[in-house]
């Protein structure tokens, strides 16, 4: 008759069942760590656009923007971020949209100066009111992680590593990956490495790459093989 009929029922419960016909594991989870209040009422559409969206993630908008529409950036929210105006911050950088182990919805994994609150570690504030870093980021990260000045020595180098662009793979405050990654490895670089991403649907795939273990194979900063492998071409495969 033309009538538009829903699936399951509305999305009213604690886990709002309709998500999670499709999103059955990110519902488990919920019931095991704090979630943000939206998520915990099954309100999936205050922040997602069920149908389509602009931004990744079928966000509605992207943040601040999106976080504003509920939390005001004001003195109360100032406080507890060192002062720093945070106005146009990417929140996400540091908080989890949806849930987490950590009080106030943090990553996971903290970077040690942000656990510690030593922001002046790594951050001054200009004259503006904006905050800049103290140093260029490879001089940057270098000072606490000595590998970085030997590994840029390497004769093949990974692009990001090599022009000081670690935010291109790591989060800088907190993650809910490992090492601060941004995402699981082969999401991750499948970000840059789009042109691979055809061959993961072809009928025979190297089982590593089928399972998104890049690091496998491929070291990811830099090595002494061309393809930042990670042994010498001849004797590579025979490793495993």
């Amino acid at each position: 008759q033309g009538k538009i009929l829903m699936k399951s029922k509305p999305m009213m419960d604690k886990r709002s069942s309709l998500c999670y016909t499709c999103h059955e594991a990110f519902g488990d989870q919920i019931e095991k760590s704090a979630a943000h209040k939206p998520v915990k009422e099954g309100n999936c559409e205050v922040c997602h656009d069920s149908h389509g969206s602009d931004h990744p993630g079928f966000v509605k908008l992207s943040a601040p923007e999106l976080c504003t529409q509920c939390h005001t950036v004001d003195s109360t929210l100032k406080a507890p971020h060192s002062g720093y105006d945070i106005a146009k911050a990417d929140c996400l950088e540091c908080h989890n949209p949806h849930l987490s182990s950590a009080p106030k919805l943090v990553r996971n994994n903290v970077h040690p100066p942000f656990a510690e609150g030593s922001c002046d570690d790594c951050h001054e504030q200009a004259p503006d009111g904006t905050v800049e870093l103290v140093d260029n980021m490879t001089e940057l990260c270098s000072v606490c992680h000595d590998a970085v000045s030997k590994e840029l020595t390497l004769p093949e180098l990974h692009s990001p590593f090599e022009k000081g662009e670690c935010t291109s793979c790591h989060r800088v405050h907190a993650a809910d990956q490992p090492k601060l990654l941004k995402a699981e490895t082969g999401t991750l670089c499948f970000g840059c490495h789009e042109n691979l991403r055809k061959a993961d649907t072809l009928t025979a795939v190297h089982s590593p790459f089928a399972d998104k273990k890049c690091l496998d194979c491929h070291t990811p900063h830099g090595s002494n093989n061309a393809g930042l492998l990670t042994q010498p071409k001849e004797n590579f495969c025979f490793e495993c």
